[in-house]
């Protein structure tokens, strides 16, 4: 795969990471015990996924605790299981992002007919629920289990294998170093089939060994993300979007600008998104977009819902060169946040980071929309995306002063979100995954390429200038390895 000629000078760190990571592979082969197997693999997963080495799965990690799981049987699961049931295996569920959000929709989007309950692999019994992931379980006549958290990682397996053997399906929306999943599903006596939604698509996971599909939430990329992480089934099933969003709030772009009492005769372009999605580093930070754009119109005005000045100092600078031009809001109430996309005439993608997801909000809002996000398939196929800063500046221009552009914008993003992310076509493609699925459980042998490509190199460099004062600390079996993040 071709490089990009700008990140090519961050393979050389990239490199490094793939070096630390095999040491720990070694390591996981190399431990005394089952338990310090499984302590080490998780390590090493949440090692890889965040810091990068350009691995995206491990046979070898997962072929010991495939070892360790075939050492451990129930010696009797129920053969039996009930119609129409549905296990969702979670690590964690948070009142933020989209991860959790996925798992309620999913449900709530659900056929009355079904039974869907959840359980939980790394939650403390005393934890608080989201209340809408709870009420979403509740209302679909499921369970909601919590496996102790001072119970072994061999006991934590062999629950979760019990209780999901008296399911039809069960679903993995499990964290990437989750070692736990494998320990359950990877005993040939299990015989439920096992989804894997693949939500970390960008990143390091365990569990090819056990998926009997994957669940793809984009196609863009997804024959390079196969080939590096050996999987051999996989079907595009997207993010489920919001039914009730577009019933939420019905109010004009006038009123929405009155209730936030934003001038009428101004052009508004609105971004918003977590604060490290618009974290600067080298020369790609979201500014650079919209400064062109403001010091030749002197009648357009940019808003900015989440940046933080701590962590994108320029947002700081340049309001002071732009008072009435820029403006920069802390996270607001969803509410609100729908209030300033009416409001809006053009809304940007966060950058570096794009956040796909919340840009379904803007389509389902009818807003023009513009990103450089790859990895949602709504985006990239249409007109909203822009292969660089030059192209993105452009039509940018050229969206404000066109009601034309917009409206053509407006069309193309629908057109393409209709195709693959609307509320219709996520319950086809989820009728087609549960049709695709195989009937029965299997392991698979399972052997990834070892391929760099253009995300790895930017997710790198994103990472580094995070933490390019952090200092990685990992111990293997006693041998400390330390090394700081700096520049290269």
């Amino acid at each position: 795969m071709k490089i990009d000629r700008s990140l090519k000078k961050y393979i050389k760190g990239i490199k490094k990471n793939k070096k630390i990571f095999e040491e720990m592979e070694i390591s996981v082969k190399n431990a005394c015990t089952e338990e310090e197997k499984c302590d080490l693999a998780k390590k090493a997963g949440g090692f890889a996924s965040y810091w990068f080495s350009g691995h995206f799965a491990s046979s070898v990690i997962e072929n010991e605790l495939l070892k360790i799981s075939q050492n451990h049987t129930l010696g009797s699961l129920e053969a039996d299981y009930e119609k129409h049931t549905f296990l969702h295996v979670m690590s964690l569920a948070y009142n933020y992002g989209g991860h959790t959000r996925v798992v309620e929709r999913w449900i709530e989007q659900s056929p009355a007919n079904e039974k869907h309950s959840l359980i939980f692999t790394g939650y403390d019994k005393q934890g608080e629920l989201p209340e809408q992931l709870e009420s979403s379980v509740k209302e679909k006549h499921g369970n909601i289990y919590k496996i102790a958290p001072d119970k072994s990682y061999i006991e934590k397996g062999l629950e979760l294998r019990k209780i999901a053997s008296s399911f039809e399906h069960i679903i993995l929306h499990v964290h990437m170093d989750d070692v736990i999943p494998i320990l359950a599903f990877g005993n040939k006596e299990f015989k439920r089939p096992v989804i894997f939604y693949n939500h970390a698509d960008h990143r390091f996971w365990f569990g090819v060994s056990i998926s009997d599909i994957t669940a793809q939430i984009q196609d863009n990329l997804s024959e390079v993300r196969n080939k590096k992480r050996g999987i051999t089934k996989a079907v595009l099933l997207g993010i489920p979007a919001n039914k009730q969003t577009c019933t939420k709030l019905e109010i004009s772009k006038t009123e929405a600008r009155k209730k936030l009492n934003l001038p009428e005769d101004k052009k508004i372009i609105l971004t918003y998104g977590n604060e490290n999605k618009f974290k600067p580093f080298d020369n790609f930070d979201f500014l650079n977009f919209v400064i062109p754009v403001l010091k030749t119109d002197k009648n357009t005005i940019c808003i900015g819902i989440g940046p933080n000045p701590q962590i994108s100092p320029s947002w700081t600078e340049y309001q002071k060169q732009f008072k009435n031009q820029l403006i920069r809001k802390d996270s607001v109430q969803f509410e609100e946040l729908l209030t300033y996309i009416i409001a809006s005439d053009v809304i940007l993608d966060s950058y570096p980071e794009g956040g796909g997801t919340g840009m379904i909000d803007a389509i389902t809002y009818s807003r023009p929309l513009l990103s450089t996000c790859q990895l949602t398939d709504y985006l990239y196929k249409s007109d909203a995306y822009c292969k660089n800063k030059k192209i993105l500046i452009k039509k940018l221009k050229a969206l404000l002063s066109s009601e034309e552009l917009r409206t053509r914008n407006i069309k193309s993003c629908q057109k393409a979100f209709n195709e693959c992310g609307s509320y219709e076509i996520w319950q086809k493609n989820l009728k087609y995954l549960y049709d695709t699925c195989p009937q029965k459980h299997s392991i698979k042998n399972f052997e990834p390429q070892y391929i760099l490509c253009n995300q790895d190199l930017f997710s790198f460099a994103q990472l580094r200038i995070k933490n390019k004062k952090k200092r990685i600390k990992i111990n293997l079996l006693g041998i400390k390895i330390s090394f700081k993040i700096k520049e290269d």
